[in-house]
């Protein structure tokens, strides 16, 4: 290390137990006494075996936090919870320590994964209660730049407790509690990402200790919503923005819905460049309802207490943009905005982040009002 002081490639490595896990039977005690809503175990194995086919033929070596069903999940498998529930994530790793780092929850330091304030490890069981419905991500804190590219990250996603907001009518559910519904099976959850592929051939300590390997030079040929590269997403003076390109159309990304059906998109930005989403096309923009922002809501009135009484959504936009790790909570086709029949395309624009004006790559998708 080049100045002698450990903290910036050497933090601690350990495989502790977790203090205060608590048992089944210790949660079932709990749950009775009104303290968790429910026990929720979940396992992440770090797996760097995966790759990714790109349109041009190109594969990419990608790492995951695998859940077990996919064998090479990109991003990595959603978490998903209830709040009040109490999470446990048991990490398995490989090809060294690593971490997990539930981002926008509040743990203990023990469970926050972040190996410079607590520890790296081989095999550690993450322990926490949400307490805030919203949109989260969770990813690795291990020489993060490159292992967050590298694919070590995934959507987190917390319901609202039903216990304290009944209301929601069946097929339904609410966003937070006392907030707007929306149509479970249109929701969508958009982890907008972009590959560089040179640095997937990194070593994966490359950088750890200050050493310059290019980690500050971040040149993506390949753009991505969830696992679906954009077809030509790279913009080029060969192939300008305004040339036509086809959307993703996986249904994982894209929407069918009936006029007047609240569509809720949970937009995750994963890549290292502001992005730009625009709704609707330029000459037909779509209303998007703002709802909530980093896993919380927007408030008409200040409450210290955590209600989401006061919640209410921020205005009405037709593009946002989103700075790297950002999340917004935003509706669309709702009652009191319904679209007409018809198909509306969604851009999402990558722009460097030295010229704002400069449009790095493009992914494209688009909504089906039936």
């Amino acid at each position: 290390m080049s100045d002698g002081i450990p903290f910036s490639c050497d933090p601690p490595e350990a495989s502790p137990a977790t203090p205060g896990f608590v048992t089944p039977t210790q949660a079932a005690t709990l749950k009775s006494q009104g303290v968790i809503r429910n026990l929720v175990q979940l396992s992440r194995e770090v797996r760097t075996d995966g790759s990714l086919r790109m349109p041009d033929g190109t594969s990419v070596q990608i790492w995951s936090f695998s859940d077990g069903t996919q064998e090479n999940p990109y991003p990595s498998p959603v978490i998903r919870a209830v709040e009040r529930d109490l999470v446990q994530v048991a990490m398995h790793g490989s090809h060294g320590p690593h971490t997990i780092h539930h981002h926008g929850i509040e743990p203990d330091a023990f469970n926050d994964g972040v190996g410079h304030t607590s520890f790296e490890a081989n095999d550690y069981t993450y322990q926490f209660q949400p307490h805030h419905a919203g949109t989260f991500i969770y990813h690795c804190h291990r020489n993060t730049t490159l292992h967050f590219q590298q694919g070590l990250w995934g959507p987190m996603v917390f319901d609202p407790d039903p216990a304290l907001d009944p209301a929601a009518p069946a097929g339904f559910r609410r966003l937070f509690v006392h907030g707007p519904l929306y149509r479970i099976a249109n929701e969508r959850i958009w982890g907008v990402s972009a590959i560089d592929p040179r640095w997937h051939n990194f070593d994966h300590q490359a950088g750890l200790c200050g050493e310059d390997v290019g980690l500050n030079d971040f040149r993506p040929q390949y753009f991505l919503i969830n696992n679906s590269v954009q077809q030509r997403g790279l913009i080029t003076p060969a192939d300008p923005l305004a040339n036509e390109r086809p959307p993703i159309t996986a249904s994982n990304v894209a929407v069918t819905a009936p006029s007047g059906d609240p569509i809720l998109l949970r937009i995750i930005c994963a890549t290292y460049f502001p992005i730009q989403v625009r709704f609707g096309a330029a000459a037909a923009p779509v209303t998007a309802e703002q709802c909530s922002s980093d896993g919380r809501p927007y408030r008409t009135t200040t409450d210290y207490k955590g209600s989401t009484a006061g919640a209410t959504t921020a205005g009405l936009v037709n593009q946002i943009v989103m700075s790297p790790a950002e999340r917004y909570d935003l509706l669309i086709n709702t009652q009191s905005h319904p679209l007409a029949p018809g198909v509306y395309p969604i851009t999402i624009l990558q722009r460097h982040w030295l010229d704002s004006a400069r449009v790095v790559g493009v992914s494209k998708t688009q909504v089906t009002i039936t």
